[in-house]
């Protein structure tokens, strides 16, 4: 008979320090490597406002909805880069560009202008106004969740 002990020594870490340990080790991937998303404004404030200066700065990615976008592009929000030091991307909502288009639209100097254009000439103002604000090296993209 063989004694067991032997092969396996005692290296038992309580569980507390092994999952505090794998939070420090993961949680900047959590943070770095998702899109995290928002349907409201009290939702976005709240969210935000829980987190860490560490977890905002590890932050690269937000999808923001319409009324959160238009408080933003009028000046009364905040800039994302001094929420999230190191934000890469940030995905406006499709409505923000569909009511963009339509300011457009009824412009007079745009009348009969092809739909196409303007709705390009829309998706470039906006973006032109968020990378003003931001910095030129953030990546603004759409997404279809509106609250």
């Amino acid at each position: 008979m063989y004694d067991l002990r032997t092969l396996y020594p005692d290296t038992l870490c309580p569980p507390s320090f092994v999952c505090r340990q794998i939070y420090v080790e993961a949680s900047p991937y959590i943070y770095t490597m998702n899109t995290f998303t928002f349907h409201s404004i009290a939702t976005a404030d709240r969210w935000t406002r829980s987190r860490c200066v560490g977890q905002r700065r590890l932050i690269a990615s937000v999808d923001v909805p319409r009324t959160y976008a238009r408080l933003y592009r009028s000046g009364f929000r905040r800039t994302f880069r001094s929420k999230f030091p190191n934000i890469q991307r940030i995905g406006i909502d499709n409505w923000s560009l569909f009511c963009e288009y339509d300011e457009l639209r009824r412009l007079p100097e745009n009348k009969g202008k092809a739909a196409l254009d303007m709705w390009v000439e829309a998706k470039a103002k906006i973006i032109e106004e968020i990378k003003a604000k931001e910095g030129h090296n953030v990546y603004v993209e759409w997404h279809g969740q509106s609250a």
